[in-house]
This record gives structure tokens, C-alpha cells and sequence, in this order.
């Protein structure tokens, strides 16, 4: 029986395998593209606030310049981060 358990453990880590130095070096110049340039992959489903249905859940206390809440786009949760203040009014930063 533990043979079978372990074999099963094997066969789904080896179905959620790293991605290839390729993949990951493809992601990396995606992303710096972003930073450069400011304009999100056509394959994120997120890139701005309206993207993140409502209602959104805050998270713990709020703060003087940044609010956290809790939302999910489809079954993803996702953090939703909001920044107040006169130099950073209307920030929104969103992770997955």
C-alpha cells in the first residue's frame, strides 16, 4: 500500500514539473518588457483594477497609505493592494 501511495506522490509531481530554462528565460523577458514599456501581456487576465471583480474583503488593519483586501478572478484568489496619498493617489498593485 505505501508503495502504491508513494508511486501516486511520483506521478503527480512529475505531471506539475518545473518549467524549462526556456519557459522561465520567455516569462522573464515578458516581464521586464512590462517594466520597460508599462504595457501588460495580452495573456493576463489582470492588469487593472477593474479586472478584479467586486466585492473585495480588506485584510487586517488600515493603514495610513495602503489598504490590502482579498478577491479572487475566477477560482484564483487574488490580494488587491490600494496606495493613498498625495504623491501616490489612485496606485493600485495587484498579485496573484
Amino acid at each position: 500500500m505505501r508503495r502504491l501511495a508513494w508511486l501516486a506522490l511520483a506521478a503527480a509531481r512529475a505531471a506539475h514539473a518545473a518549467p524549462s530554462e526556456a519557459a522561465l528565460l520567455t516569462r522573464a523577458a515578458a516581464l521586464d518588457r512590462w517594466f520597460r514599456e508599462g504595457v501588460p501581456q495580452t495573456a493576463w487576465t489582470v492588469s487593472k483594477p477593474a479586472d478584479v471583480p467586486r466585492p473585495w474583503r480588506e485584510v487586517g488593519t488600515k493603514g495610513v497609505i495602503k489598504q490590502v483586501y482579498r478577491a479572487s478572478v475566477g477560482s484564483a484568489p487574488v490580494v488587491v493592494k490600494t496606495v493613498h496619498g498625495s504623491e501616490h493617489r489612485g496606485t493600485v498593485r495587484m498579485e496573484l
